[in-house]
């Protein structure tokens, strides 16, 4: 464990701050143990990068695991075009869900072809 705070000091990397909860395990027990387990160290040029930069530890599920994500506010990356590879078209069954696709919205909306 010394070697690896060495590396982590050596490399000038920082346990960046976790919102949402200060835990990301718990045992699901009566005697109740919380731990952080998950962490993600970043070097500071980052920091300068990304000034929007968070981590956030995600809800629990039906697991005794709190999901931490790393994420970036606000940050306008640009247009984002739709983009359809051909070989989608060849997959089995598609043109019968394209179909009732379809069938569904004129159903519905009076319209709506998919392709």
């Amino acid at each position: 464990m010394e070697n690896f705070r060495q590396v982590v000091n050596d490399e000038g990397l920082m346990d960046f701050p976790l919102t949402g909860s200060k835990f990301t395990w718990h045992n699901k027990k009566e005697e109740v143990i919380f731990s952080r387990l998950d962490r993600y160290l970043i070097i500071m040029e980052v920091l300068g990068k990304f000034q929007n930069l968070r981590q956030e530890c995600l809800n629990s599920s039906p697991s005794n695991h709190n999901l931490a994500i790393l994420g970036v506010d606000d940050i306008d990356w640009g247009f984002k075009p739709f983009c359809l590879f051909n070989h989608y078209l060849n997959e089995k069954g598609l043109r019968s869900f394209a179909e009732a696709w379809e069938a569904n919205n004129k159903k519905h909306e009076g319209g709506g072809k998919l392709w």
